[in-house]
This record gives structure tokens, C-alpha cells and sequence, in this order.
């Protein structure tokens, strides 16, 4: 069985014009964790989630997978 792995993104989002806080929003930050076998595969469920709600993706996709230190402690590994 393949086991999900779990992926930290950011995205800069915009209100779509059939968002009904898009008259009062501009635009977000949306950070999601996604549990899929890929970023690429992340990025894109992360994409329909926030699409579904009426937001589009405006730039800086950032991933990132986290690192399982035990089965308890994960922690995110930042490349800056």
C-alpha cells in the first residue's frame, strides 16, 4: 500500500468574480496541508480545493514535503 506523504503549500490567491466576499477581500495567503504521493499531485488537489471555494490561484505556489522525524514529531524542512 502506498502510503500518502504530507506537503505544506502556500499559495497568493484572488477572489473569483463569483466569490461573494470578493467585494470585500482583495486577495490571501492560503496555506494548505495536503497529504498526496507527489508536490506536482498536492499542488493540483490544493488548486480544485481552492477553486471549489471561489478563489484563484494568483502566483508563488510554494511546496513543501515534510520530513517524518519518528512517528510522532514531524517538522518542515525550509529551503531558503
Amino acid at each position: 500500500m502506498n502510503q500518502l506523504k504530507p506537503y505544506f503549500i502556500l499559495m497568493k490567491v484572488l477572489p473569483n468574480p463569483d466569490n461573494p466576499k470578493g467585494k470585500d477581500i482583495s486577495g490571501a495567503n492560503a496555506h494548505l496541508w495536503v497529504f498526496e504521493n507527489s508536490g506536482n499531485e498536492a499542488e493540483k488537489k490544493a488548486t480544485r480545493y481552492l477553486n471549489q471555494f471561489g478563489w484563484n490561484i494568483e502566483e508563488g505556489v510554494y511546496t513543501q514535503k515534510i520530513l517524518s522525524l519518528d512517528n510522532t514529531i514531524a517538522r518542515c524542512i525550509i529551503n531558503s
